[in-house]
């Protein structure tokens, strides 16, 4: 999710909504990465938990093993619990600023 590289994708979806403009900024905020490489969604479902309840998710941390137990119980009930995170104080927001050309 770090990647700026991913903002490449949007482009799509920023001609249809701003089809006046060539070009966008974007700024991305680093977040928690995760440990190895197959929990990225449980962070995206996490982020997306995060931000409906207005929760800036770059200050908050994440268990990666109660995230796949949550999910696990999600699989088996049909009902998703918000993950369980922990707010991290005092941490420096770090930007990054891309332009996409349209």
């Amino acid at each position: 999710m770090n990647d700026p590289n991913n903002c490449q994708y949007t482009k799509e979806l920023f001609r249809l909504i701003y089809p006046d403009l060539s070009a966008e900024k974007v700024y991305m905020v680093n977040v928690e990465q995760q440990e190895g490489s197959s929990d990225c969604g449980l962070f995206c479902i996490a982020y997306a938990q995060n931000l409906i309840h207005y929760q800036d998710p770059f200050k908050y941390k994440f268990n990666q093993q109660k995230m796949r137990i949550t999910y696990n119980y999600f699989i088996r009930s049909g009902y998703l619990l918000d993950f369980e995170c922990q707010e991290i104080k005092d941490k420096q927001k770090m930007y990054t600023c891309i332009t996409i050309k349209l």
